[in-house]
């Protein structure tokens, strides 16, 4: 299941919870802003949320990271280029827009590589730089999505 969330801080931006139907385990994907409401839906739809995936660094991505990443416990992964964007406030336009903000200690993913939820849901990292990059999409080649 794909739940996706428009969250809105400086930008409206689309953040997306990729979940497993059975298990309720899932991913969430570029949390820009909003982290109460992110944890109003995880609450009430009893997910467990076991990894934050990044798209790209810019900070209308990232802005719910660090609270989701406390009250969540669990790892931020980005592309292997991402810190160009993530510890610079910068490149990751959060300095012209609400003030500087960062993003340390990420895991690091590259071209190629899976990211596995179980054994029927995973999802795979096509680099696209362009936009910015370190962009990134990830695919689920079973659903085709």
């Amino acid at each position: 299941m794909v739940l996706t969330v428009p969250v809105k801080g400086y930008f409206e931006e689309y953040c997306y919870f990729y979940v497993s139907d059975s298990t309720r385990h899932g991913f969430i994907i570029d949390p820009g802003a909003q982290a109460d409401k992110l944890l109003d839906i995880i609450r009430d739809n009893g997910l467990v949320i076991e990894k934050i995936l990044l798209t790209h660094g810019h900070f209308d991505h990232f802005g719910a990271v660090e609270e989701l990443r406390e009250k969540l416990n669990c790892p931020v992964l980005a592309h292997e280029k991402a810190d160009l964007f993530l510890l610079d406030p910068l490149m990751n336009l959060s300095r012209q827009c609400v003030g500087d903000m960062i993003i340390r200690d990420t895991v690091k993913f590259k071209d190629g590589d899976t990211i596995a939820l179980d054994e029927a849901h995973s999802l795979r990292v096509i680099y696209t730089p362009g936009h910015t990059p370190d962009s990134v999409l990830l695919y689920n080649e079973k659903e085709r999505m």
